[in-house]
């Protein structure tokens, strides 16, 4: 065939030597034939500067994808806190050995213990000596079951420092 271009496709970036020996339209051939040297440069896409800024930009939107997730909680954070705090009823939290970590602004107004006096097991000062080692039996029988909590108990009330029976459900 009186053809005299050669074509490829999807040749990977680098150095390439193409050797060529051909014949005339008689039928010889050249011996020694010819050499072209070329190369072929990256597209934009796959050069490793491409690639460590296609790295950077994922470790930037999964950072900030983390930083919005953290914003988002805390946000909904606050608006539980700001319920609790604003509900007609003394509430906290313990952990499984029954020390308190949170009590809420009603608990510490009836009370009169601050969150730092009722940290652990300082709440205990506010239930009635009489009344302060069934109930701890109870909420230890609360802890271990892991069955509600239902007791009565007299806490007491500095604004007076009367004690009044309350119903404490946990």
């Amino acid at each position: 065939v009186n053809k005299r271009e050669v074509q490829y496709s999807n040749l990977a970036p680098g150095n390439y030597r193409f050797r060529v020996t051909a014949s005339n339209n008689s039928g010889v051939w050249n011996e020694k034939g010819d050499v072209f040297d070329f190369s072929i440069a990256p597209a934009y896409y796959q050069t490793n500067w491409f690639r460590a800024l296609c790295a950077a930009t994922f470790m930037a939107l999964l950072w900030a994808a983390y930083q919005f997730r953290v914003r988002q909680l805390q946000r909904k954070f606050r608006q539980l806190r700001d319920v609790i705090e604003t509900i007609p009823a003394m509430a906290w939290t313990a952990r499984p050995d029954g020390s308190n970590t949170f009590v809420n602004r009603r608990w510490a107004e009836y009370t009169g213990l601050s969150a730092e006096d009722s940290a652990g097991s300082g709440w205990t000062a506010a239930v009635h000596p009489e009344d302060r080692q069934p109930f701890w039996e109870k909420w230890q029988a609360s802890l271990t079951t892991g069955e509600p909590l239902d007791c009565e108990a007299r806490f007491r009330c500095p604004a007076n420092g009367e004690y009044r029976w309350l119903l404490a459900r946990a």
